[in-house]
């Protein structure tokens, strides 16, 4: 079975968006700031971080974008900046 948790947090993280299957994280993953803005999303398979994850600063840019492949950073990772659009890739 699969299970959403939502789980607020008062300190740097609004909330947290986590769907487990049998008590292994699976499924999309965000978190937000306390302002209520995306702090990250990405996915998990099999509890390991799997597929894009985008990372946003706390005015809502997309800041860094990158792949995971069974919990590791693979392929290429971009930056980018709001004046630039993207840093390197």
């Amino acid at each position: 079975s699969v299970s959403c948790i939502n789980k607020f947090i008062a300190v740097q993280i609004a909330a947290i968006v986590r769907y487990y299957k049998n008590g292994v994280l699976e499924g999309p993953w965000e978190h937000y700031f306390q302002s209520g803005g995306i702090k990250e999303k990405g996915y998990y398979s099999g509890g390991e971080k799997h597929g894009i994850w985008d990372y946003y600063d706390k005015s809502g840019f997309l800041v860094q974008r990158g792949e995971f492949e069974s919990g590791e950073k693979t392929g290429t990772w971009e930056e980018f900046h709001p004046e630039t659009e993207m840093l390197n890739n």
